[in-house]
């Protein structure tokens, strides 16, 4: 994984080892990841896998998937009721752009994760409560 992320970091490379690099950079990444999710799971990742098995990941994920099939909607909410594209608002205010931008990331990211959250308490808690109720656990 090494490899995927670092292989080209800080030199001249010619055409043909960037061509070879973005040809494999994606599948050795995936061979990899999956190599860790395959330790994990049959029970040999040691400390990784009592890492990632840890209780506090479960509501995160489902805090994180709720985000995600929200996110759209948040981001087409945000972007289709400006009346100035996002770039020329920056500008017009005369701010510093990198801060602006990191200003609009944190604006959505936390609009992201309270839809998320509320979606994961409307929706996914009573679904999982039933399903312990109905089908409970040996």
């Amino acid at each position: 994984m090494c490899i995927s992320f670092f292989a080209l970091y800080n030199r001249e490379e010619s055409v043909w080892e960037v061509a070879v690099y973005n040809g494999v950079k994606d599948i050795l990444f995936s061979c990899g990841f999956s190599w860790l999710i395959f330790v994990c799971v049959t029970g040999q990742g040691g400390l990784l896998d009592k890492f990632l098995s840890h209780q506090i990941f479960k509501p995160l994920s489902r805090l994180s998937f709720c985000g995600y099939l929200t996110q759209t909607i948040v981001l087409e909410g945000y972007f289709l009721s400006v009346e100035v594209f996002v770039e020329e608002s920056i500008l017009y205010q005369g701010m510093l752009s990198d801060l602006s931008w990191v200003l609009l990331f944190t604006r959505l990211f936390l609009w992201t994760l309270i839809s998320g959250f509320v979606v994961s308490l409307l929706f996914e808690s009573p679904v999982i409560r039933l399903l312990y109720t109905y089908f409970p656990s040996k």
